[in-house]
């Protein structure tokens, strides 16, 4: 078993992805004792509210699917397509379309190799941060209620405020150091983002009307 729940899940999908959404979820369960929704919290962590379980599950089986066309150029984009659960070929073409912007043919004579969403996701994991040792403990069942508050402080930085999740991690680490509680730090530095942007906006506005009225022209603004 794999040190952290969530590379668990992803090795979980990989031997199942030809089974449906519904199938797989059901796999992971019954092997991890995690539902979609306690995924869907991480991966929206992770992905600053952008990934579900469900987004993650349909871009992975895109991606085989790709690499099975650029990988066995003799089996047809029929078969590819039925094999990774698409009744029509249609919609699976217009599925990768959507994906990768190409066609299943296009991508098939170019070779090169498609964007990879479990690539990003492991690069997360590879870094040690504060969401890593909350995911060690909720695999070990010793989350408290301060750090489930936390999940959700976390997914509302990245989904109210913008803040990616490095500025969400340092922001957390510099919350422990201060003893400064995380939702109260997080919306002062959302504060001074705002005031910070619209100062600068406001001084180069001015800045510009000055040059302009003393016929300075510069290509640096």
């Amino acid at each position: 078993m794999k040190d952290n729940i969530l590379e668990n899940a992803l090795s979980i999908i990989d031997k199942n992805i030809r089974l449906d959404h519904k199938e797989i979820t059901r796999k992971i369960y019954a092997e991890t004792n995690y539902c979609d929704q306690d995924y869907n919290k991480f991966l929206a962590v992770i992905s600053s509210g952008d990934l579900t379980l469900k987004d993650y599950i349909r871009k992975r089986r895109l991606y085989l699917a790709a690499d099975e066309l650029i990988n066995n150029p003799d089996k047809s984009i029929v078969d590819i397509s039925s094999e990774f659960g698409y009744s029509e070929q249609t919609a699976f073409t217009r599925a990768i379309k959507r994906e990768f912007n190409k066609t299943p043919t296009e991508i098939r004579k170019s070779q090169k190799p498609v964007p990879d969403v479990r690539k990003i996701l492991e690069n997360h994991l590879a870094n040690k941060s504060r969401l890593d040792s909350l995911l060690d403990r909720f695999e070990s069942d010793n989350l408290s209620n301060t750090d489930w508050d936390y999940f959700e402080t976390f997914i509302h930085a990245t989904d109210e405020y913008g803040f990616d999740t490095s500025t969400c991690c340092l922001i957390s680490e510099l919350s422990e150091r201060l003893s400064v509680p995380f939702a109260h730090l997080l919306e002062r530095c959302f504060d001074m983002m705002i005031d910070y942007n619209q100062y600068s906006e406001e001084y180069m506005t001015e800045k510009l009307d000055f040059m302009e009225e003393a016929g300075i022209e510069s290509d640096r603004f």
